[in-house]
Order: C-alpha cells, then structure tokens, then sequence
C-alpha cells in the first residue's frame, strides 16, 4: 500500500513538474551595472593671441573634474567663473565714468570611454576690454579752440564664446580654434590640454 502510494505520489510529480516550471514567471534579465567609477583630470586652456608670428599674449586657465566612465556625458559641469569691472569714461568733457563688467567663463564636464579616451564638453566665453584700433593713443583731435590735442584711444569690449566636443587623450593638446579679429587682424588660439591625475 506504501509502495503503491509512494509510485503515484512520484508519477504525479512527473506529470506535473513541467506543467508547474511553465507556470513559473520569467526571470528578468540581469540589468547591466553603471560604473560608478571616475578618473579624475585636468584640463588646461590657453589663450594665446597672436600679431603675425609675434605672440601678443598667452592667458592659461586650468580645471580639474572627476570624469565618469561609459558613454553619456553625465550632467554635473566643473565651472569657473572671473569676473572683474573696468571702468569707462564715458563723457570726458565732464568726467563722468560707468563700471563695465568682464568676464571669463568655462564650463567643463567629460567621459571616459572604452578605449580609455576622454569625450570633453567644453563651453567658453570671454570678454576683455581693447582700445580701438581706429584711434590710436597718440592720435590727435582739435578742441574747443581749434588747437590740437591728445585723443585718448576709445575702449572697445571684445567677446568671444566657444561650445566644443572634443576626443582626447591622457597628455594630448588640441588647437581646437584659431579665430581672427576681423578690426585688428590679430588671431586668436585657443588649446587644450588633458592630463589624467594619478
């Protein structure tokens, strides 16, 4: 009677084992893990303003940001912001005067991709102050009299903004814009520089 019990017992079992593995659910597929690590940067920008061949100036910037690792560029920028105020006459006959406000602004965030480069976002704007290149500082005027006298060079406020993607690697520079100032003929370079921190 035991045995005979146990043998239906076990013949169910079969019967409806696969019946109850069909009714199971599916399991859902494992979701690939985000790498949550980061290599930290540093990325250098240099102004260089150029007369010909001659260098006029050479203004370095530097930021360092933690890149993420994939394929997105994540939304956390590494920012900076200077900022200063100039002032401008702006009636010299009664020496009265304006504060103009100028400022150099980055905005940087990256990815490091598979084949260990670096996807670098970079926005770029920059103001400075110039005296106009049509009156020069020993030009001359009449006043009031008719008799001549010196004309101060007139400020003129130049800006400059860039919005770039760039692909590099660990102690690569990269001219990434060359642009001309179309009044004084002077070119402006700008290069950039990635170096990964150890």
């Amino acid at each position: 009677m035991r045995k005979t019990a146990a043998l239906l017992c076990s013949i169910a079992l079969g019967v409806l084992a696969p019946v109850l593995v069909a009714q199971e659910s599916p399991k859902p597929a494992a979701t690939p893990k985000a790498d949550s690590s980061t290599t930290p940067i540093k990325i250098q920008v240099v102004f260089t303003e150029l007369e010909g061949k001659k260098k006029i100036k050479s203004l370095p910037y530097t930021l360092y940001h933690n890149t993420t690792h994939g394929s997105e560029l994540q939304a956390d920028f590494t920012r900076l912001r200077l900022t200063w105020r100039v002032p401008v006459t702006t009636d010299s006959s009664r020496g009265s005067w304006q504060y103009l406000d100028l400022a150099t602004k980055m905005d940087c965030r990256a990815v490091r991709n598979d084949q260990g480069q670096f996807v670098v976002r970079l926005n770029v704007e920059r103001s400075w102050v110039d005296l106009d290149p049509l009156l020069p500082l020993d030009a001359t005027r009449p006043d009031q009299e008719g008799r001549s006298e010196k004309a101060p060079g007139q400020p003129t406020i130049r800006n400059i903004s860039y919005e770039l993607n760039l692909l590099l690697r660990d102690g690569q520079t990269l001219e990434s814009v060359a642009a001309t100032d179309p009044t004084t003929g002077r070119v402006i370079v700008m290069e950039v520089t990635l170096n990964v921190l150890k």
